[in-house]
């Protein structure tokens, strides 16, 4: 009984505590084409919070991410990243294009949407799915 108590520490499974996306936006590029939004650029950089000896021996799979990108309460732009996979190295750099729905904008409204991001920038909405592979 004493040699199974000590042994059960040792050899017993511990979850493993996950971050599925830790992203930093490095570069937006908004373009306006006379009130519509034609083109929303952003390079991001995913980074996952597992330590170095995690992570070494997990393999990350992302399918299709779907962005948008959201201004008072209006969908202004869309986009996907492709699938991809995540090894050992920390930081995966990605780049997404968003396209613009063609929401035609009054000129007063376009200004202010041009000032807020610049100001403020823009909510980006990701949704995900992350599979794990040891």
């Amino acid at each position: 009984m004493i040699i199974g108590t000590g042994l059960f520490p040792a050899f017993h499974h511990r979850s493993k505590k996950i971050t599925t996306l830790t992203a930093t936006i490095t570069n937006t590029r908004l373009e306006l084409d006379s009130g519509t939004v034609t083109s929303l650029n952003e390079d991001l950089k995913k980074k996952n919070g597992l330590p170095l000896e995690i992570q070494l021996e997990t393999i990350f799979f992302y399918s299709i991410i779907s962005t948008s990108v959201k201004w008072n309460d209006m969908v202004i732009g869309s986009g996907s990243f492709p699938a991809f996979k995540h090894r050992s190295k920390r930081i995966t750099p990605l780049t997404v294009s968003i396209t613009g729905t063609g929401l035609d904008l009054d000129s007063d409204t376009a200004l202010s949407l041009n000032e807020d991001f610049k100001k403020n920038g823009l909510p980006l909405e990701i949704q995900l799915k992350t599979y794990i592979q040891e």
